[in-house]
């Protein structure tokens, strides 16, 4: 029987970053989804039910954490329990901390090495393969 694959959206306005880790990811056997800004996404989420949503923390129009914020708060489940990382360039300082601890999200920096990404990913998912 053949292995379900898990269905990752990624956001970042930065297309290239967006293709790099959609190719990596797709390589490694997962469903890749790929946005550039937060519109729409979270009936996107609600219509594909990700196992995990990848976001940049510079995201447009607000920011990743406040995405997150949007995403914890909506009223169905499918929504509001997605999986949850915040990408960025710089580890997070203390009041965006607080902000991932509150919405129950993870966070990865954006440079870590490949294999960083796939074991990190895989431990949330709960992908053992």
């Amino acid at each position: 029987m053949k292995k379900k694959k898990h269905k990752i959206l990624i956001l970042d306005g930065d297309k290239a970053t967006l293709k790099i880790i959609a190719k990596y990811l797709s390589w490694n056997g997962f469903s890749v989804d790929t946005m550039n800004d937060a519109e729409e996404v979270l009936s996107r989420i609600e219509k594909k039910k990700y196992s995990l949503v990848i976001c940049d923390e510079l995201l447009a129009p607000d920011n990743g954490y406040a995405l997150c914020e949007k995403i914890r708060g909506h009223s169905k489940e499918v929504v509001s329990a997605v999986n949850i990382i915040i990408i960025a360039a710089e580890d997070p300082d203390i009041e965006k901390y607080a902000t991932l601890k509150r919405c129950n999200a993870f966070f990865l920096n954006k440079y870590a090495s490949p294999g960083r990404w796939l074991s990190k990913i895989k431990l949330i998912i709960g992908d053992d393969q």
